[in-house]
């Protein structure tokens, strides 16, 4: 399966890049925390899926899949099953209206967390829930984990940056419950002496690191090492 990744983040970034000055989240980061606290993740099957149906997110999935594949024990559900169940499904996740808005960034309750109280970090909403169920009866799997790049930036000083908010969602089932979450930040600065690489490029580098460093804190909070 090949994507259009040189055109569907450029199209992405076309709008992003333009209000480069967006600044970090405010809210409480990380790659991957497991709720409630002591929560115990067993081995078992999952399938990856993004929130957002396009073709950066599609490639994101890809990465993770293959990565987790190869470094846990879960039972991963290939690319190409989960490929087919959602691709005509649309946004698993589609955001509601905006709770609260800061340094010009509108937040929406459904990835907004609160650090001191994590409060929002579990936080789906039922139409969101029923969309992803449906795609879990299709596929049957233990554990989903829906995961979507929630925003595209550029940082300038000290060199240039590109960076990706990623919200992730994993659920359980058949209790169709939200047992752990990502909420994270990640940036991969430019080769300022490469100037043959294109802004899509640069995202589809930094996918690959979110992939690596999310798969390996997922694999330590589990413990479900291969």
């Amino acid at each position: 399966m090949k994507f259009n990744i040189l055109k569907v983040p450029c199209l992405l970034l076309s709008v992003f890049f333009i209000g480069s000055c967006s600044s970090p989240r405010g809210f409480y980061q990380k790659d991957f925390e497991i709720l409630p606290e002591g929560k115990q993740i067993k081995k078992g099957t999952i399938a990856i899926l993004p929130g957002m149906n396009n073709d950066a997110n599609f490639l994101l999935i890809k990465r993770l899949i293959g990565d987790l594949s190869k470094k846990s024990s879960f039972e991963v559900v290939s690319f190409d099953k989960v490929y087919s169940v959602v691709k005509e499904k649309g946004n698993l996740i589609k955001k509601e209206a905006p709770l609260m808005s800061g340094g010009g960034v509108t937040m929406s309750r459904v990835t907004s967390v609160s650090r001191e109280t994590k409060e929002g970090a579990s936080w789906i909403s039922n139409e969101n829930k029923q969309r992803i169920l449906s795609a879990q009866k299709t596929l049957g799997t233990k554990y989903l984990y829906v995961v979507w790049i929630d925003h595209l930036y550029e940082l300038s000083g000290g060199g240039k940056f590109t960076g990706v908010y990623i919200d992730g969602r994993l659920l359980e089932y058949p209790q169709n419950e939200v047992v752990g979450f990502t909420y994270e930040s990640y940036n991969q600065k430019h080769d300022f002496l490469d100037f043959s690489k294109s802004k899509a490029q640069y995202v589809e580098q930094l996918l690959n690191k979110v992939s690596g460093e999310l798969t390996d804190k997922i694999v330590e909070v589990t413990g479900l090492k291969k």
